[in-house]
């Protein structure tokens, strides 16, 4: 998921990843390394009203069916947006309609790097 945040002086990007459990869908707030990265994206709505859009990029791994995959993919990154959605501070004027999804079927990139550190994990 990426993170736009625009000013007169510059233009910066922040990267956070929501991991989820093999096959589901459903945003577990204490999953793997999510606390830390929710908690980052909720001081990030908190403490920056110059964000410009959020992009989620959600994928599944290469194991298992295609067409799965596709779901997984797709119905992750719905999840992650509702996540944000509920997360925009009341006083924020920021409009859901610039939370994005971007869903990719198989992230065989991220299961080579997986991989190479010692999948499952070391």
């Amino acid at each position: 998921m990426l993170c736009h945040e625009a000013s007169a002086q510059q233009h910066e990007v922040h990267e956070f990843k929501i991991s989820y459990p093999i096959n589901r869908t459903e945003l577990h707030e204490n999953y793997q390394n999510n606390p830390k990265a929710l908690k980052i994206i909720r001081e990030q709505f908190r403490k920056s009203p110059k964000i410009d859009s959020i992009v989620i990029y959600s994928f599944a791994s290469p194991e298992g069916p295609y067409v799965f995959n596709t779901y997984l993919a797709r119905e992750r990154g719905n999840t992650a947006r509702r996540y944000l959605i509920e997360s925009i501070p009341s006083w924020s004027n920021f409009p859901d309609s610039l939370i994005i999804v971007k869903p990719t079927s198989e992230n065989w990139e991220g299961l080579k790097r997986m991989v190479e550190k010692g999948y499952p994990y070391p």
